[in-house]
């Protein structure tokens, strides 16, 4: 998961949603064991079109939630700035870096080398005076 954002409108119409659901569970319920077989019928259709608002809000609420579609570490410099601000659609606001295949260039020491020899590591050695 890279970022959660949030929506107090649609958190709030969730739960106002959930409350007319549950109510109309109930109202349905009740129609039902009282032989008022008209108003069990309406509250079955104000109940499956609640629960497809219902299902709608939730999914849009899912779609805030941004996640990588690889495992790797989060390279976001800037990170620290970035809670309570805006994003344009397409904005690059951070990578996620594969570790897979990571090549990194530097100086190792002989002891060092040794130790990343025993592990498994591929090294390749340059002669920095050649």
């Amino acid at each position: 998961m890279l970022l959660v954002c949030r929506d107090e409108d649609l958190q709030s119409r969730f739960a106002e949603l959930k409350a007319r659901l549950a109510a109309s569970q109930l109202r349905r319920a009740a129609a039902a064991s009282s032989d008022n077989q008209a108003q069990a019928r309406v509250e079955e259709f104000t109940l499956k079109s609640t629960a497809r608002e219902l299902a709608d809000v939730q999914r849009r609420i899912d779609e805030l939630t941004i996640k990588a579609p690889i495992d790797g570490y989060l390279v976001a410099p800037d990170i620290d700035q970035m809670p309570g601000r805006y994003f344009q659609v397409g904005e690059e606001i951070c990578i996620v870096q594969e570790t897979d295949q990571l090549r990194v260039r530097g100086t190792v020491s002989q002891e060092d080398r040794e130790l990343l020899k025993e592990r498994g590591q591929k090294i390749r050695a340059f002669d920095p005076l050649s």
